[in-house]
């Protein structure tokens, strides 16, 4: 629950329970809204059926609430973040870019007006952060975006180089973001990972580092879970070797 957003998560290897497990959560909804006097925005209400491919027809059964149709969605904005039913994250960037294009013109036109300092408050490092150690393992637009937005702030061709620009405005490449944002989030959020001591009992020297479970998928290799730990596990390696070589004996 975030304010008046409500959500439910669903899932059991077993179809049959599943959809029995919909149809009485629906119904316990129900009953607490009318014993607390609140009404569901059925219009507003959806569900996405999650799922690893492409199909064309879902597996769940109709939902229904009070035997109102619940529409299903392949993708749906949740707290500014779209997501989609195979969690590819290529709507929420298709969304992002116009965003960032329509920031790109405005530039154009401020950037003629307005001192560079000024751009670089209105610039919109806000919107590429927000969720993306989620979907920010696949940049590359964004981050091509990201240049011509530099190159339209300091009026350069588009065909200039950007390197040197990045350092001169004190600004983090997408790229950098990325691996910033996720290490971050990773450190700041240690509980919910497993430890390699969760799966056994002799204590070693890697007791307490993250478990990495094998992944089969390109998704799974993808995700926070998996590519994020590995570039937290590298960092911290990184500066135990800096630590060692600061330290002479």
């Amino acid at each position: 629950m975030f304010a008046d957003d409500t959500n439910i998560l669903f899932s059991n290897h077993c179809l049959h329970q599943l959809n029995s497990t919909i149809a009485d959560t629906n119904c316990s909804l129900v009953n607490w809204l009318n014993k607390n006097k609140l009404l569901l925005n059925k219009d507003k209400t959806v569900y996405i059926d999650f799922h690893l491919t492409q199909k064309v027809s879902s597996v769940i059964d109709d939902i229904r609430i009070e035997n109102v149709p619940i529409q299903q969605e392949r993708a749906t904005k949740f707290l500014g973040v779209w997501i989609d039913d195979t969690l590819q994250w290529d709507i929420h960037k298709d969304k992002l870019l116009g965003k960032m294009k329509s920031l790109c013109y405005a530039f154009s036109i401020l950037s003629k007006i307005s001192d560079i300092e000024t751009l670089k408050c209105a610039l919109v490092h806000s919107i590429i952060t927000y969720f993306i150690p989620f979907w920010g393992f696949s940049h590359k637009n964004v981050f091509i975006m990201q240049k011509r937005i530099i190159k339209t702030m300091k009026q350069v061709p588009l065909s200039s180089t950007t390197k040197h620009l990045f350092k001169e405005l004190s600004i983090m490449p997408v790229p950098c973001i990325y691996i910033h944002e996720t290490v971050c989030f990773i450190q700041e959020n240690l509980h919910i990972f497993t430890k390699n001591r969760d799966f056994h009992y002799h204590s070693t020297r890697h007791s307490n580092d993250i478990f990495i479970a094998d992944q089969r998928l390109h998704k799974g290799h993808s995700s926070v879970r998996q590519r994020g730990v590995l570039l937290y596990k590298k960092l911290l390696k990184m500066s135990g070797l800096a630590r060692k070589d600061s330290n002479p004996k």
